[in-house]
C-alpha cells in the first residue's frame, strides 16, 4: 500500500502516530529541479520540487510506503537570478531535519518507491 500526501505537514502527521515505527529509521529526501525551458541546454528557468518518502511498519506486522511531495515554485538564472524555489525547499528540508532528529530518525538522500 502507498499513502501520498501533498505537504510536509501531512507527511509529518503520519510519522507522529502512535503505533507506527519508520522501517531502518531512516527518511528519504530529494530535491530535484527541472528545466521549464524548451531548450534544457541553455534553460534559464527551474521547477524545484520537493520529495520525502518512508516505508511505515505497523504493529500488526503490515508496511505502508509514505510519501510525499512538494512544488517549491521556479528558480530562474539570469541576469537578475531569483531562488524563490530553492529557498522554499530548503526551508522544507530543515523542517524535515529538525523533526528527524527530535525522534532519532536519520535523513538520506533517495527516494523509495514501489
Amino acid at each position: 500500500m502507498r499513502v501520498e500526501c501533498y505537504c510536509l505537514d501531512d507527511f509529518l502527521e503520519h510519522l507522529r502516530v502512535k503505533g507506527s515505527l519508520v522501517y531502518g529509521n531512516v527518511v528519504y529526501v530529494n530535491v530535484n529541479t527541472n528545466p521549464l525551458d524548451d531548450n534544457r541546454r541553455n534553460a534559464v528557468r527551474f521547477m524545484v520540487v520537493f520529495q520525502a518518502s518512508a516505508v511505515i511498519d505497523l504493529q500488526e506486522g503490515s508496511q505502508y510506503l509514505l510519501q510525499t511531495g512538494e512544488d517549491c515554485g521556479v528558480d530562474v538564472r539570469d541576469a537578475i537570478p531569483s531562488y524563490e524555489g530553492t529557498e522554499m525547499a530548503k526551508r522544507l528540508r530543515h523542517s524535515l531535519e529538525s523533526f528527524c532528529a527530535e525522534r532519532g530518525l536519520s535523513l538520506l538522500p533517495g527516494i523509495v518507491s514501489e
